[in-house]
């Protein structure tokens, strides 16, 4: 909320008081230059210092009532609780009304009433001010809150999708695939309780339920990460489970096609020899690389594997070389 028109009341106010003061001062600027000036025309002229006075006060008093009223329609439009400020606003203009009444036959009391009026519409401003700032705040932590809120359920779906079709591995763990969906769970409850308490914050509730939801949050986010460690593992096994079901299905059985080719082709015993021996130390490979899959070790399993293939496509090779001469 813009503080100049806040500033221009309370300087309104203290010009005021300053006003009450013309008649004094002129006074004493415009001395009689006789004594025996008119005690009427000194009479006739304090008067209309202090009407002009009132008048003045009541103008400013106008000013106040119209920003006052402002400050009220921004407040509604936020949702704030304007009772209390519209009660003062009712007053104060109460008291312009008596001033604007009296101003013609009791200056004095119109400026009192004018002053009255301007206290009650800069109080009811200030309170406007104090609540509409309060509700812009609750605001913006309600849309970050409600943003975090998505967010989280969101990832919990996504993270939900991929545990499932993991788990839907006839060979997946089932302790794993049980510890991910409770944290899931858990995690899908906290976003849940949250949610609730969001939509019943309220101006005196602000802080500490922000400060549950917070807690909540943060406690569901700790969830997910346990269950991204699990899917992590999850897929790990599963990767390791289809490199060594390629070898058994595979590799192994072209090893062992190989073989009785070596056996059956049109080469001499030392060529063939070679070749066995070539068969052999790739099927010794593969059985590591099964070995060290199955222990997690899946960079030292890819690399046997790929000597086991090299060893294959040369035997091959040879075989189909040598059996053409």
């Amino acid at each position: 909320m813009k503080s100049k028109p806040k500033t221009l009341i309370a300087s309104a106010v203290v010009l005021a008081f300053l006003l009450m003061g013309i008649a004094p001062v002129v006074a004493q600027v415009n001395p009689s230059s006789s004594s025996t000036s008119s005690s009427s025309i000194s009479t006739s002229s304090t008067s209309n210092s202090k009407t002009n006075s009132a008048n003045t006060l009541i103008q400013l008093a106008q000013a106040a009532q119209s920003y006052a009223g402002q400050v009220l329609a921004v407040a509604q439009k936020q949702g704030v609780s304007v009772t209390a400020a519209q009660s003062l606003i009712n007053e104060g203009a109460g008291l312009l009304t008596q001033a604007q009444s009296a101003v013609s036959t009791n200056a004095t009391l119109a400026a009192k009433d004018a002053l009255g009026a301007m206290k009650d519409f800069r109080s009811a401003a200030q309170s406007l001010q104090s609540e509409i700032v309060v509700s812009v705040k609750i605001g913006n932590q309600v849309q970050y809150l409600q943003s975090e809120i998505v967010r989280i359920d969101n990832r919990t779906g996504q993270l939900q999708a991929t545990v499932n079709t993991l788990c839907s591995s006839k060979n997946a763990s089932a302790a794993i695939c049980s510890d991910a969906k409770t944290n899931l769970g858990q995690a899908s409850s906290d976003t849940s309780q949250a949610s609730t308490l969001l939509g019943s914050i309220t101006a005196s509730s602000t802080e500490a339920q922000t400060t549950a939801i917070a807690s909540l949050l943060t406690d569901a986010t700790s969830h997910l990460k346990q269950v991204a460690t699990d899917i992590n593992q999850l897929a790990n096994a599963l990767r390791d489970d289809k490199a060594i079901q390629f070898i058994q299905t595979v590799l192994d059985p072209r090893a062992a096609q190989l073989q009785q080719q070596a056996l059956k082709a049109n080469i001499t015993s030392s060529q063939r020899t070679q070749i066995q021996g070539q068969l052999g130390q790739a099927q010794s490979l593969l059985g590591t690389a099964i070995a060290s899959f199955q222990s997690g070790n899946f960079s030292t399993g890819l690399q046997q594997t790929n000597q086991a293939t090299q060893l294959l496509t040369q035997a091959a090779r040879e075989i189909a070389h040598d059996s053409g001469h």
